[in-house]
């Protein structure tokens, strides 16, 4: 079965998927659809790591499950796999095709409805999505407990380096508009910092960031702590970008402002940028002996 899955070009999956569609919506018992939702997942495992899909077309799939089903289980169980697949790749525990990447990304962000990139496919792709959207896929909010790990990434340097080599280019990326460079690759951790940030805004930073409340002191600090605080700052310039991602990209202008860092935090952060100030020359010093 999965080497003929293999064989489905782009038209193939989208009707695949229409159909399963379909089978949702069909006038039958309730238990009877669920009993589908586990062979929907195994095929979508087999295809969503390198298959063509058009996001519209899955994103209707998850938005079908929502309105169908009363359990949260059951409601969410398409997204939650694609959410699963998603952070599989970013912490490079299976391959995927880069367009693939991009379209769960880009899946993720159609809650908030924002794009990957204004240059590329999905950027058109999501104002289509949202215009013929029947309701949210919840995908952002599947994504909440994963925050740690999208943390990490966007602390991590090397990130564009390692997941390039998991990346499987068959597709081409002319047809994304993106070159396949880390600058190109840029996008997948901008996107990943948008995510970050929608979800920051909608909990308290107390649990996810304490040390923006206890900041060290500039008397006392050593060079683990002058490490901590430029990795605290690298997070936090990532969460600001994919801030001002959002709000350049945004296709509902009336919605709230993003604003993951509250204003009050200020004084903490001039803390912590002036351990760095202090430190930096120490600290270098140290390195080059």
């Amino acid at each position: 079965m999965q080497s003929y899955l293999q064989k489905f070009e782009m038209k193939s999956f989208d009707n695949l998927l229409n159909i399963m569609i379909a089978l949702l919506n069909a006038h039958a018992y309730l238990t009877l659809k669920q009993s589908l939702l586990e062979p929907f997942s195994k095929v979508l495992t087999m295809l969503i790591p390198s298959s063509h899909f058009s996001v519209v077309t899955f994103h209707e799939l998850c938005t079908t499950t929502n309105k169908i089903f009363n359990k949260d289980r059951d409601k969410l169980f398409i997204t939650r796999l694609a959410i699963a697949k998603l952070i599989a790749s970013l912490k490079l525990s299976c391959s995927i095709s880069e367009c693939n990447l991009l379209l769960l990304l880009q899946f993720v962000l159609l809650d908030s409805g924002s794009s990957v990139n204004p240059r590329t496919m999905f950027h058109f792709l999501s104002m289509k999505v949202l215009s013929k959207s029947k309701g949210p896929s919840y995908a952002m909010e599947c994504m909440k407990g994963h925050l740690s790990d999208c943390l990490d990434i966007l602390s991590d340097e090397q990130f564009l380096t390692k997941i390039a080599d998991k990346l499987n280019n068959h597709t081409n990326c002319c047809t994304l508009d993106m070159s396949c460079t880390d600058s190109g690759r840029s996008h997948i951790k901008l996107a990943i910092a948008q995510i970050v940030a929608g979800m920051l805004c909608q909990k308290t930073l107390n649990s996810s960031f304490p040390w923006l409340f206890q900041p060290p002191s500039t008397m006392q600090y050593g060079l683990k702590e002058y490490n901590d605080c430029v990795t605290h700052i690298k997070r936090l310039s990532w969460i600001l970008l994919g801030t001002l991602s959002h709000l350049g990209l945004q296709q509902f202008p009336e919605r709230t402002l993003w604003q993951p860092v509250p204003f009050e935090t200020g004084p903490n952060l001039s803390n912590i940028l002036q351990v760095i100030f202090a430190g930096y020359l120490e600290h270098n010093k140290v390195k080059n002996l």
